[in-house]
């Protein structure tokens, strides 16, 4: 089999744009990926047009060789960027695969260690910053059957974390943190650390240290049932991110059916691949902002902008 081609979409909200790359293969089979950009949507989409030589023609089983012809084949050590594009073609890679094995891509990363996953809320405190408010908010959160929840009452976060420390990419970057013993949770995100088989190794290490894994999670549907698969296959895994019950749900249109989060929990879906499939016609009607032909990321300025977490609403809403 041999990828013959794949194209890009992005669905714009308020805060994050949500990229998706859809591959086609010579064996009628395609595959989805996404991936929320952390500001520089249209750099990653133009560095996927330029590593093309790297993607069409080549067999979307090779996953290991697709890591090695998009890093060290390529010389410069890769970044978000590379990365992310990489988590892209590889999410869509799984799920070609899966469709081909006519198997679910959890069954082909070690098979499941549980059925259900617990999730924890995210995106739900878009209030005004005092206690009533955070308690209201909360409340509704608890409402929908949520075990957990995250927020940051804080504000702005320059002072938390200098951006060198905030960045962690691949394997080789959180092996010094498990050497010095420092953290006891770790959040790699597949979408920016190059897919779900690069966050597979760095979980398979961290278990090997004692920590346990929570995955960073602000991805909409393609992204999120990909997470839940890799998650299922892990033994120290504790729980998943997720916001879209509370911020931009009309994201979870994208792609169907949708990974809900029930009691507290995300369930394993049914089908091949991810189990998913894609809206084309729904994303195009929701483009995200440009100027000059350049995709425009809104982003949260979270580093200077206090209200941040109110994420495109209206103070006062």
């Amino acid at each position: 089999m041999k990828i013959t081609d794949f194209r890009t979409l992005v669905f714009g909200t308020p805060w994050r744009n949500l990229s998706y790359l859809v591959l086609e293969t010579d064996s009628n089979l395609t595959g989805i990926g996404e991936a929320r950009v952390v500001c520089k949507t249209h750099t990653v989409l133009e560095y996927l047009r330029d590593v093309r030589r790297h993607i069409v023609g080549h067999d979307p089983f090779d996953v290991e060789d697709l890591y090695r012809r998009l890093t060290v084949l390529d010389f410069g050590k890769p970044g978000e960027v590379v990365m992310t594009g990489l988590a892209l073609v590889e999410m869509a890679c799984w799920d070609v695969i899966g469709k081909a094995c006519r198997q679910p891509v959890y069954r082909l990363l070690g098979g499941k260690v549980r059925e259900k996953i617990p999730a924890y809320a995210n995106g739900w405190y878009r209030v005004e910053r005092t206690p009533e408010g955070f308690a209201e908010a909360a409340r509704r959160v608890v409402e929908r059957g949520y075990l957990g929840l995250k927020f940051d009452p804080f504000g702005s976060g320059d002072l938390e974390l200098t951006r060198k420390e905030f960045h962690r990419y691949g394997a080789q970057d959180f092996a010094p943190l498990f050497a010095l013993g420092v953290v006891d949770v770790i959040q790699p995100d597949i979408t920016q650390c190059g897919g779900i088989l690069e966050v597979k190794k760095i979980a398979s290490t961290a278990e090997t240290h004692g920590v346990v894994v929570a995955p960073h999670n602000v991805g909409g549907a393609v992204s999120t049932a990909a997470v839940v698969h890799l998650a299922a296959t892990l033994r120290n895994i504790k729980v998943i991110e997720h916001f879209n019950d509370f911020v931009d749900q009309e994201v979870q249109e994208a792609a169907s059916p949708y990974p809900r989060v029930v009691d507290g929990n995300f369930s394993l879906g049914a089908g091949p691949g991810l189990g998913l499939s894609i809206n084309e016609e729904f994303i195009r009607a929701h483009p995200p902002r440009t100027e000059g032909g350049v995709i425009l990321d809104p982003g949260l300025d979270m580093f200077r902008d206090a209200a941040w977490n109110l994420r495109g609403r209206k103070a006062k809403e």
